[in-house]
C-alpha cells in the first residue's frame, strides 16, 4: 500500500491508464473523446484511493507529507478535500489521455503513459523511501537524533492498512472486471 501525497498522484495516473486498457473495446467502438464515462470511472477511483488514505493522513499528516513541513500544523480540512480531488483529477487524466491515444490505435502512447507513471512513481519512492518507512512527526524527524517508529512496528498503521487496502483494492477489482467483462460483449475492431 503507497500512502503518502508525493508518490499518491504517480499511483493513480497508471489506474487511469488502466481503466482505458480494460475498456479499449469499448473505447474504440465508441470512439469516445473527451471527458466519457470512462474518464469518469477514473475520477472516482481516483476519489476513492484518496479517501482511502483519511485514516493516514488524519492520523499522520506529517508522514502523509513525507516529513518535508510541519504539515500537522496544517488545517486538515483545508488540504485534504483538495489532495482528493486532486487525485481525482489525476486519474482522470490518465483515461483522458489513454482514451485518446486508443481511439487512434496507438498502444504505444498508452504503455508509455503508463510506464511514465511508473517511473515517476519509482523516482519519488526511490527518493522518500526512508521517510515512508518511518512513522514521526516533523519535529521528531528533524531532530538530531531522529525519533521514528519503523512502519511495521506501528500496530494501528498495520491495520489500517491490513482494512484499507483490501477496501480500495476489492471495489476496484469489481469495476475493472465488470469493463472487462461489458468489453467482450462488445465486438472487436
Amino acid at each position: 500500500m503507497i500512502e503518502t501525497v508525493p508518490i499518491d498522484f504517480p499511483s493513480v495516473f497508471p489506474i487511469g491508464v488502466l481503466v482505458s486498457v480494460v475498456a479499449h473495446r469499448q473505447i474504440r467502438s465508441e470512439k469516445v473523446c473527451g471527458w466519457s464515462r470512462y474518464v469518469t470511472i477514473g475520477f472516482w477511483l481516483g476519489i476513492g484511493y484518496g479517501l482511502m488514505t483519511a485514516f493516514w493522513a488524519w492520523e499522520y499528516p506529517d508522514w502523509m507529507w513525507v516529513y518535508a513541513f510541519d504539515a500537522a500544523s496544517w488545517s486538515f480540512w483545508l488540504w485534504y478535500p483538495l489532495f482528493v480531488l486532486g487525485l481525482g483529477l489525476t486519474a482522470a487524466v490518465g483515461t483522458w489521455l489513454s482514451q485518446g491515444f486508443l481511439v487512434r490505435g496507438q498502444w504505444l502512447g498508452v504503455l508509455g503513459l503508463a510506464a511514465l507513471g511508473l517511473v515517476a512513481l519509482a523516482i519519488l519512492w526511490a527518493k522518500t523511501w526512508d521517510q515512508y518507512n518511518h512513522l514521526s512527526t516533523y519535529a521528531q524527524w528533524i531532530a538530531t537524533p531522529r525519533v521514528a517508529t519503523p512502519l511495521k512496528e506501528d500496530a494501528r498503521w498495520v491495520t489500517a492498512t491490513n482494512i484499507l487496502g483490501p477496501a480500495y483494492a476489492i471495489p476496484t477489482l469489481f469495476v475493472v472486471v465488470k469493463l472487462y467483462l461489458e468489453g467482450r460483449r462488445t465486438p472487436a475492431l
